[in-house]
């Protein structure tokens, strides 16, 4: 008796031959191909209108909180506009710990979690049961006037001589890879490939009246090749000292400084592509490019400088 053998074009159960499937496989590998960037992007879209939101509510909290008091707390911002952010329960923890801590006590942070609006949704590394947080204050040092914050002074809008909006307060900054304490845990080769989240060392000091050549110096391949990281920088909500950066380079530039107690330049970084969203004193929130002019950002970054800049 003689087998029959199905030829591969002749349709197989269902009405499609062999060929016919794996064609319409490929074209739905190709779809999908094509498809998954488009998801991807709307997605990122999504996480970036996201943070713009929370900086647009941190800008409004701090108003609430400048007529509640008359000034800005430029010590702990996030912790001081908590009860205006609708987190007052937090904020009063906050408050009872720092009493237990001053007076030697322990305290029990388990349990406790970063506000969802000072955190980013595209920083990967971000951890809010660790309280990270992903917004800083803008803090010295700076080139042509004064920043936003000077520890332990309560500013005043009428400090704010070159105007509101040309005069940044917050901006993302990405969680950081190295915490303190803890530079043993992570390897030299790790913290090179997360360049941004750690802090580099300087080849040499730089003064005061040396802003500018520091700045210069930082964004030198040969310097970033050789520079040393610093264990030193926190990223996180609560006792420590918040976050915070400065305007001596645009964002996403390699955050330098050189001991926890002296200046270098740590700009605003982030996860978005291209640039970083800051806020401004008047509440606006623009999305500033890494390509911004170094002098721009530099006027953006203090309070009297005297310049007359458009973001």
């Amino acid at each position: 008796m003689r087998r029959s053998v199905q030829s591969p074009m002749r349709p197989i159960r269902g009405g499609f031959s062999l060929i016919e499937m794996m064609v319409s496989v490929g074209v739905i590998s190709v779809l999908m191909s094509l498809l998954l960037p488009a998801v991807q992007s709307a997605r990122e879209s999504a996480r970036r209108t996201q943070c713009r939101n929370n900086l647009h509510q941190i800008g409004i909290a701090l108003h609430s909180f400048y007529d509640q008091h008359g000034y800005l707390d430029t010590t702990k911002p996030l912790k001081a506009i908590l009860p205006q952010m609708g987190y007052r329960p937090l904020w009063e923890e906050f408050e009872r710990a720092e009493e237990t801590i001053f007076s030697g006590g322990v305290v029990d942070s388990s349990g406790w979690s970063s506000p969802s609006p000072y955190t980013c949704p595209s920083d990967s590394l971000l951890n809010r049961s660790a309280m990270h947080v992903s917004y800083a204050v803008n803090a010295a040092p700076s080139v042509g006037g004064e920043p936003v914050q000077l520890w332990g002074r309560k500013r005043r809008l009428r400090d704010i001589s070159d105007g509101l909006s040309n005069t940044a307060v917050f901006a993302e900054r990405l969680v950081m890879l190295v915490e303190p304490g803890q530079a043993s845990q992570v390897s030299e080769d790790e913290r090179r490939r997360n360049p941004l989240r750690v802090l580099w060392r300087p080849l040499r000091d730089f003064g005061p009246s040396e802003m500018r050549e520091l700045a210069v110096h930082c964004l030198s391949p040969e310097v970033r090749a050789v520079a040393p990281s610093v264990a030193f920088s926190p990223s996180h909500l609560y006792i420590n000292p918040e976050p915070k950066y400065n305007h001596l380079l645009p964002p996403n530039n390699w955050p330098f400084m050189r001991d926890s107690n002296n200046v270098g330049p740590y700009g605003p970084s982030s996860q978005h592509e291209g640039g970083a969203h800051v806020l401004f004193l008047d509440g606006s929130v623009s999305f500033v490019s890494n390509s911004i002019d170094m002098e721009v950002f530099w006027a953006l970054g203090t309070i009297n400088g005297g310049e007359s800049v458009t973001h």
